[in-house]
């Protein structure tokens, strides 16, 4: 799989993910005892590995451990995802253990997510750090009784969240030795033939104090202003039918001043910087209508195996 999919939206309807269920994972070869053991014991930990090919600094991504039973149209940009919450039907005496525990990975101008694990962007907007591999570890999801107490239920998923992010999901390693091995389409490869590979740092390798607000490095007016054409350019090509006229409008507003800014040729970066990040404050605030074109994902999802 190497996934591009929209930016993020208030309208949850915008990430790419494969979910990977238990059905999917025994099929494969995984013990099933093992795993409900996991479960069982209380301190289960499962870690997903990608490669990243493309990102930038806005890129997110997460990955999470649970019950299916839980997920809901919005499963993928909700901090977590409990059924009381989402509105599907639980078991009330079961609700406890519907949920997942969820991880993320992100470039240091994405204040979406406050975890401190960091994509690594060099000048030319290539995830690939001081290891030069362009793989990266997200920290373990947990796999305990308050998210999951059935294996019959359980589920794992990646996604991404934002528009200039291409990734290739790798594998998973679970805390006791078990492993999956995935192909580069997102489908399972195999069970326990994987290695965990040479990862770039999540740490920002920069130093930078305050990475929710600061880029990794400093661009030149030049490569801001073509950063700035570059989300110019996609927006303008953007298929609009799917969103609310009123967001729309934002965007068409917001493409103006854009175009305004880039065709000043002799700005500092900061400007550029400054028109490029107010464009993509309104084209993440853009609605979809209703219904979302996410709505259909729920009915691919069985509740249970």
């Amino acid at each position: 799989m190497v996934r591009q999919p929209p930016r993020s939206t208030l309208s949850s309807s915008s990430a790419a993910s494969d979910v990977y269920k238990r059905q999917e994972l025994v099929k494969a070869g995984m013990d099933e005892t093992k795993l409900q053991a996991l479960i069982d014991n209380g301190g289960g930990k499962v870690t997903a590995y990608v490669h990243m090919g493309k990102a930038d600094a806005y890129s997110w991504m997460s990955a999470r451990s649970g019950s299916v039973n839980a997920f809901s149209a919005d499963h993928l940009t909700r901090d977590s995802y409990i059924g009381s919450e989402s509105g599907v039907t639980v078991d009330e005496a079961n609700k406890k253990g519907i949920g997942a525990s969820n991880k993320y990975l992100r470039a240091a101008k994405c204040t979406k997510q406050s975890s401190g694990n960091y994509i690594q962007i060099n000048q030319d907007e290539e995830p690939i750090g001081s290891a030069a591999t362009g793989n990266y570890e997200f920290p373990a999801c947990g796999i305990t009784t308050s998210k999951i107490q059935k294996v019959v239920n359980f589920s794992l998923s990646i996604a991404i969240n934002t528009t200039n992010t291409e990734a290739t999901p790798l594998g998973f390693i679970f805390s006791d030795g078990t492993s999956v091995t995935l192909n580069t389409d997102g489908t399972i490869a195999g069970v326990n033939d994987f290695t965990k590979p040479v990862c770039e740092s999540a740490a920002l390798e920069s130093g930078a104090v305050s990475p929710a607000r600061t880029p990794m490095i400093q661009m030149t007016a030049a490569d801001a202003r073509k950063n700035l054409k570059k989300s110019i350019d996609y927006l303008k090509a953007m298929d609009t039918s799917r969103y609310q006229d009123s967001s729309v409008s934002d965007l068409q507003k917001a493409l103006t001043t854009a175009q305004a800014a880039y065709d000043v040729t002799d700005s500092k970066n900061s400007v550029y910087i400054a028109a490029r990040n107010a464009l993509e404050k309104v084209h993440c605030c853009l609605l979809y209508t209703s219904p979302s074109p996410r709505d259909g994902l729920l009915s691919r999802m069985p509740s249970s195996a």
